[in-house]
């Protein structure tokens, strides 16, 4: 297990300061050398949640593509990029071009790759089958690269819940309309992670997203850029920088169970640039997530956190009533309208909203827990 994470102070999107720190990065966990060999295939698996521009922090940022393209070409490698952005229709060029990766494939001359076009293997894991794309599974080599933001199901959305884009678009839906659970939902996002086993994942935080991600959230200039041999040390090292518990996540505690993570704060080896440097002070975290079974059995049906739509920021563009795995949303008055009874709490609706009109409500009891 590697428990090492590099870190390097980045303020802003400078396309050689962004190269400059994603080299130090590379260094800190062994070098360029022990990622990219020459004539090897690397798979670029950057966030490319929705169709949104670089600016507002829901998408991977093209200068952390253009860099590690460029270490991996500079080292003879087959380089492509490739995601399953988060919505159920077929909009994958219009990601491409809004994201910024379209530009990113004509400046180096990287191919696209579409996930769900290249197609689906079945593998196997944990007693359970997943489909993963074929344009993954044919690579040597996987670099992921998320964008460091919060999830108001699994706390953060970073590493290990990253790779979960290596299932092709419309096989995602499934798995959000049959796991109610966090704990199940989480487990299903670990055994994607440990199927596709990134090489490295280098994290884009220079601007990061708190509060309602990951979609919805508050901007943060945090100011720095992440890299770990292990997707599961990433996810705990974030956990640290923004000042929360070794538990507080999910996926973690599921991976810390299997072995796959380190089995606390102590445990990781942070290098390059001081830890201090890079803590985000006053990080606001979802307010959601799944209770303690005991506590759960005891308050029951009161405790809930649903998806409520702003009236006054809704566009009635109908994204969300595209992208409910289990359409318990429709138009009326010109507004969507989500049916409670038929409602699982995923919130593929916020995460697909445009216009961040879809925001958490959670039960009064749940408030009260919270506080």
């Amino acid at each position: 297990m590697d428990n090492t994470v590099s870190l390097a102070v980045c303020r802003d999107y400078n396309e050689e300061r962004v190269f400059d720190a994603v080299a130090r990065c590379f260094e800190g966990i062994g070098g360029v050398d022990a990622v990219f060999v020459k004539g090897k295939k690397v798979l670029v698996k950057p966030n490319l949640l929705s169709p949104r521009p670089p600016e507002e922090g829901v998408t991977t940022h093209p200068s952390l593509i253009r860099a590690v393209v460029r270490l991996a070409r500079e080292k003879g490698c087959a380089v492509i990029i490739g995601d399953s952005h988060g919505g159920y229709e077929r909009k994958t060029e219009h990601v491409w071009e809004t994201t910024g990766m379209k530009g990113v494939a004509e400046e180096t001359g990287v191919p696209l790759v579409n996930f769900e076009a290249a197609g689906a293997r079945l593998r196997r894991i944990n007693g359970k089958i997943y489909p993963i794309s074929a344009a993954v599974l044919d690579s040597d080599v996987i670099v992921n690269l998320p964008r460091m933001k919060t999830h108001v199901v699994t706390t953060i959305t970073n590493a290990v819940k990253n790779m979960f884009g290596c299932v092709p678009g419309f096989r995602k839906a499934t798995y959000h309309r049959d796991l109610h659970s966090v704990s199940s939902m989480s487990a299903m996002l670990v055994d994607v992670c440990q199927i596709t086993s990134p090489r490295v994942t280098v994290m884009d935080a220079v601007i990061s997203m708190d509060g309602n991600g990951p979609a919805a959230g508050r901007l943060r200039d945090t100011g720095f850029i992440a890299a770990s041999r292990s997707p599961y040390a990433l996810d705990l090292a974030v956990a640290k920088l923004v000042v929360t518990g070794e538990n507080r996540v999910p996926t973690t505690v599921i991976a810390k169970r299997r072995g796959l993570a380190p089995r606390g704060f102590k445990s990781l080896e942070f290098t390059g640039d001081d830890p201090d440097a890079c803590r985000a002070a006053d990080f606001r975290l979802p307010r959601g997530g799944e209770l303690p079974s005991l506590l759960s059995a005891v308050v029951g049906r009161a405790i809930w956190v649903r998806p409520r739509i702003d009236p006054s920021l809704c566009t009635s563009c109908e994204e969300c009533v595209a992208n409910c795995p289990v359409r318990a949303i429709e138009m009326h008055g010109g507004l969507p309208r989500i049916d409670l009874k038929h409602c699982i709490s995923c919130f593929c609706c916020q995460e697909m909203c445009p216009s961040s009109a879809i925001v958490p409500l959670r039960s009064r009891q749940l408030r009260l827990i919270q506080r």
